[in-house]
């Protein structure tokens, strides 16, 4: 059965997005649940999940822009053998309940953080998640990954390597929601007034004043003298 792959909706004002990369390639055989692609949007990322066991094929391209709703791909379970699906379910079911026994005690990941950080060796125990509820984004593992390597440049344990590495300057292209935060940015400036005003007040009789009554203040009333109440006589 050919199962066809939709963008998800994620809010009623979101219409399109961008499909920022696929997990899977063309042709590649995947496994139910298994993240497939994400979706950028102003809002959110969204990863998509395999909705069933299958061969993948992919109609649209990473980086292209994508409606609510539209048809990027999908999954034809008709190409697997019967001895691969069974196979699959008893290894999705061990590999499920070896997951839930593994994440009950450690910190929440993105599926697609947990598989650049299983790519780049990195122990998700040693990050510390920004998303909610503390869970880990492939943000966090990026930074992880990028942090360890200037530790390494500041030792004298080094490669060449990664010296070229860092010192490559590559462009990336913005996200929708970074696209969006911009947009906003620039609205601001363009219809604000962006300055600042200064008002200077002598407070040389009310230091003096405080000065004199700050000592008998304290004894009776148990509290300093601040200037907060002379501010608010003269407000009155």
């Amino acid at each position: 059965m050919i199962t066809e792959i939709k963008v998800p909706s994620v809010g009623e004002s979101i219409t399109e997005g961008v499909l920022s990369r696929w997990f899977k390639k063309n042709g590649e055989l995947v496994k139910v649940n298994e993240p497939l692609f994400e979706v950028e949007t102003e809002k959110a990322t969204t990863e998509v999940v395999a909705p069933q066991t299958g061969v993948l094929s992919t109609l649209v391209k990473e980086g292209d822009k994508v409606n609510i709703g539209a048809v990027v791909g999908s999954v034809d379970g008709l190409k697997v053998p019967a001895e691969s699906v069974s196979a699959e379910k008893v290894a999705t079911v061990a590999n499920e309940k070896k997951e839930e026994k593994t994440q009950s005690s450690a910190v929440p990941s993105n599926p697609s953080a947990r598989h650049l950080a299983e790519t780049k060796g990195v122990d998700l125990a040693l990050i510390k998640g920004s998303g909610k509820g503390g869970r880990i984004l492939n943000e966090d593992v990026v930074a992880h990954v990028q942090n360890q390597v200037s530790t390494s440049v500041g030792s004298s344990v080094v490669t060449k390597e990664i010296r070229k590495d860092i010192a490559r300057e590559t462009r990336q292209r913005m996200t929708p929601i970074r696209q969006r935060i911009a947009e906003r940015l620039l609205q601001a400036q363009q219809n604000a007034a962006i300055l600042t005003t200064f008002n200077e007040a002598d407070m040389t009789a009310v230091m003096d004043l405080r000065a004199k009554y700050k000592d008998s203040f304290t004894k009776r009333h148990g509290v300093g003298l601040g200037f907060m109440s002379f501010f608010c006589e003269s407000c009155h």
